[in-house]
């Protein structure tokens, strides 16, 4: 006799499952306590849901006549799934005492759900093991049933051993309206005292409260952590850590540190002034000092090598404008010097009498690279005189005016210049532009071109970027770049590209030249095509029916009046979207891929033939017919 269970689940008050079904699972349960309204409770405070499942079925025959009244003994399984499977949990509860086929019993009772992952669709099988005489046991009643949330599943918080936790919404704290994940909020005017208080109440040198914050999961290491540390006298410091960069980096260490008296260190947790910036590199250390407002920063910094030397950064008053120097000087005397009044910039000088003036060998109101040899001219603007021409030279080009030139020169002769109107002029000294190159094209390679880039690593190369002129291999008005062997890209002055091997005339629009100027275009053009890159592949279905859609239509070409013949794109965009380009609004078509339409093509040829064999067999068997036919009228007729 086959048994069928009607399964009525009426409660399901299990381990407070959240709006997906997810159950959590304690190491223990908390003890419980009753209500004056009968809500379980635990001594924690928190609000908890009973660890079991009420459960009542009805087993009836498969006639749906109730099974006999007495005492059976019942075995419960859950499954991941309606039918077949693995049992993942099983519990059996002896002499379960049925009438008129119903029974109550307590999931949970026997074997523990603590640990149970309830975060999933799962299904509930019942076998009678044992019962009143007469079945044949076990007996499984199906179909199995599958279990739902229960009112407990919109509890708020959900217990996790000792651990609560809410993963639905922002949690208040003396707001009914959070704004965040956590908002806490405390509304006592004129009150100084804390909002929140972190403690650590094991003492100890190394003990004290901290923060720690993380950008992947509870389970990513901490990527920065505020921390107070005792120091075991009765105060506290306050230390910021954060982790390292790279994958190396897996622990926060200590970056910066405020200490109980007031200090605060980086790079060392021992500081011993107000701000103590320390490192262990060489150039590692950094540290800018701004001041917006009227106080000067006078004697702001002091930095020792610990032999002795010192230099100190003395401020000015920014906004009076008193005409005092600013100093960097060490142990011995002053190395740099800004004069405020002026703005001149002393190096090896006190008393600068240009904006930029370097102290030493006897030079000029510029910046002069010597050879070694002495200079001796004293020219205001540029050089009257040099010991030797090798000397490299900048300068401005005095016209007592105000508008002068600033002069780059070597060999006596300008290299590059600056202009009083802000353009750049690389040999030349007369730029039209804000930045001019200006060089000659002798060889057909391009060497001697503008703009040369060059690798000189071995297998390296050179390529030369030109402008042509009248006279030049590069059209006149045209860009051309070369390598060492020909050139490789042309533009001409008309804007036709040419590319390959010494194509210095292009005559189309592109030209594209493999060995000579006898086959002007590339050998083939190949699309991307291969399986490894495709999915979904599947054969093009009435490819004929699409075809006898497209209409082929003679035109004229609104632009040049040229006229042509083609596809409408609208009307193909219709039968064959994919061939179709659409503007950005995706409305107004573009352009027709015809090259696709080959896909549509092969198999409207091959429907179409398919059609032709058909048709030919179907005459054949005709004109067998006919013969036949033929056969038997004269027959008849003999």
């Amino acid at each position: 006799m086959k048994a069928v269970l009607i399964l009525v689940i009426l409660l399901l008050l299990a381990f407070c499952l959240t709006a997906f079904g997810q159950v959590p699972a304690p190491s223990k349960t908390l003890p419980l306590t009753t209500s004056g309204q009968g809500e379980p409770k635990n001594t924690a405070g928190f609000t908890s849901v009973p660890l079991a499942i009420s459960y009542q079925g009805l087993m009836t025959t498969s006639s749906g006549t109730p099974v006999q009244d007495g005492n059976y003994d019942i075995q419960f399984d859950l499954y991941e799934a309606s039918v077949g499977g693995t049992s993942e949990w099983t519990e059996t509860h002896n002499g379960v005492a049925v009438s008129r086929g119903t029974f109550n019993i307590i999931l949970g009772a026997t074997t523990s759900l603590n640990n149970f992952n309830f975060n999933r669709q799962m299904y509930l099988e019942v076998t009678a093991t044992a019962g009143p005489a007469g079945p044949s046991y076990p007996i499984t009643f199906s179909p199995r049933a599958q279990l739902t949330s229960a009112p407990t599943a919109l509890a708020p918080w959900t217990v996790n051993s000792g651990n609560i936790y809410y993963n639905n919404g922002n949690v208040g704290i003396g707001t009914n309206s959070p704004s965040t994940i956590l908002d806490v909020r405390k509304d006592v005017p004129n009150d100084l005292g804390p909002i929140i208080s972190l403690s650590n109440g094991g003492g100890g040198a190394t003990s004290g409260g901290a923060i720690d914050f993380k950008n992947l999961n509870v389970t990513s290491p901490t990527q920065f952590r505020i921390r107070t540390d005792d120091d075991g006298n009765s105060s506290a410091h306050l230390a910021f850590l954060a982790r390292p960069q790279g994958p190396g980096g897996s622990s926060v260490i200590e970056h910066m540190r405020i200490t109980s008296r007031g200090n605060i260190g980086i790079g060392t947790t021992t500081p011993s002034q107000k701000l103590h910036v320390a490192s262990t590199g060489s150039n590692t250390s950094r540290l800018l000092m701004e001041s917006q407002g009227s106080v000067a920063i006078r004697q702001a910094l002091t930095l020792t090598a610990g032999q002795g030397r010192w230099s100190t950064f003395v401020g000015v008053d920014g906004s009076y404008g008193i005409a005092s120097a600013n100093d960097l000087f060490d142990d011995f005397t002053n190395r740099f010097v800004i004069n405020h009044s002026s703005g001149n910039v002393g190096i090896g000088t006190i008393t600068p009498t240009a904006k930029l003036h370097i102290g030493g060998t006897p030079g000029i109101d510029g910046i002069r690279f010597p050879d070694g040899s002495l200079q001796t001219s004293g020219g205001v603007g540029s050089a009257s005189s040099v010991s030797s021409a090798t000397d490299a030279l900048v300068t401005g080009d005095n016209d007592n005016n105000g508008s002068g030139d600033v002069r780059f020169v070597t060999g006596l002769s300008d290299k590059m210049r600056i202009t009083n109107g802000g353009n750049v002029g690389i040999g030349t000294a007369s730029p039209s532009a804000k930045l001019q190159v200006t060089g000659s094209e002798t060889t057909t390679d391009g060497k001697n071109a503008a703009i040369t880039i060059s690798n000189t690593a071995s297998g390296g190369a050179n390529w030369y970027l030109r402008a042509g002129a009248t006279g030049t291999v590069t059209p006149a008005a045209g860009f051309s770049i070369a390598d060492d062997i020909t050139y490789r890209f042309v533009i001409s002055g008309i804007g036709n590209v040419g590319i390959g091997n010494y194509i210095v005339t292009p005559s189309n629009i592109i030209t594209v030249e493999q060995n000579s100027s006898t086959d002007p275009i590339a050998d083939a053009w190949t699309t991307y095509s291969s399986r490894r890159w495709k999915t979904n592949i599947k054969t093009i279905e009435r490819a004929l029916d699409k075809i006898q859609l497209l209409r082929g239509v003679r035109f004229d070409w609104k632009a040049d009046g040229k006229h042509d013949i083609g596809l409408i794109a609208e009307e193909v965009g219709e039968v064959i979207p994919e061939v179709v380009a659409y503007e950005e609004n995706s409305k107004d078509a573009r352009s027709v891929d015809y090259a696709r339409l080959v896909a549509v093509l092969i198999e409207g040829m091959k429907e179409q033939q398919k059609e032709l064999e058909e048709l030919r067999a179907m005459v054949k068997s005709l004109v067998e017919q006919q013969a036949d036919n033929e056969k038997k009228s004269l027959g008849e007729l003999k």
